[in-house]
């Protein structure tokens, strides 16, 4: 009933600051769509504002403010045995496309002299196999029956099946990918609604839903987010 007090006691304790850089991502990803959405209905003086401070507060969105102009704006899409043979070149030349892309921003040159390449676990394996599941099959399967906004989320979230082929060798590479993983959930809540609709949809419906509490709990448990619990329960 107090959002504005709230918020200030959520910044003023703390909490803003101990989560900053990711909450700040996502902050700035809102926007952005925000501002994004009002340029598409020609309120380009309510978006440009938006737009620009979006970018601000990270440098991230500007990925995604690009992305959405080229799917959403200008209409390109590119087909998914494309979005394979990306993902398997952006795979083999890893080594010379992480300094690269990591030289162009002052701001993270000092992960060059880090060791991040660490070997992907279990985890990173299943929600990369998971995500390629859902693209691949999933959303190719109801793509006609997507509205036109909906297809366009589907073209945003094909540059995070390229970012994951850079992050089976570098786990710094799945901030990048987050951005665009954020449309997933409205992707999958309208293919679960054409699906439940089908002929066995009943079933679909409860295989869904299992699936889903499957691979939450080994989410969890893979990246430890469970702490300072003791247990997934």
């Amino acid at each position: 009933e107090n959002p504005g007090k709230t918020i200030l006691f959520y910044v003023s304790i703390g909490l803003y600051i101990s989560a900053f850089n990711g909450f700040r991502q996502n902050m700035s990803v809102a926007l952005a769509l925000v501002g994004l959405t009002l340029y598409k209905k020609n309120k380009k003086a309510l978006s440009l504002p938006l737009i620009i401070i979006a970018a601000l507060f990270h440098s991230s969105t500007l990925i995604l403010i690009f992305s959405y102009y080229i799917f959403c704006i200008r209409k390109i899409t590119i087909k998914p045995q494309i979005i394979l043979i990306i993902s398997a070149l952006l795979f083999l030349g890893y080594d010379i496309i992480f300094p690269f892309l990591i030289g162009l921003f002052n701001s993270y040159s000092g992960y060059i002299e880090t060791s991040f390449n660490t070997t992907p676990g279990i985890g990173t394996y299943l929600m990369t196999f998971v995500y390629y599941f859902l693209y691949y099959i999933l959303f190719q399967h109801y793509k006609k029956k997507l509205t036109e906004t909906e297809q366009c989320y589907l073209n945003i979230f094909s540059v995070a099946i390229c970012s994951m082929a850079l992050q089976l060798h570098n786990w710094m590479f799945s901030r990048i990918l987050d951005i665009f993983i954020a449309f997933v959930p409205i992707l999958l809540s309208s293919v679960y609604f054409k699906m439940i609709k089908e002929k066995n949809g009943k079933t679909y419906s409860l295989l869904f839903h299992l699936l889903i509490f499957i691979y939450y709990l080994v989410y969890v448990y893979s990246f430890g987010e469970v702490n300072p619990y003791q247990s997934i329960l």
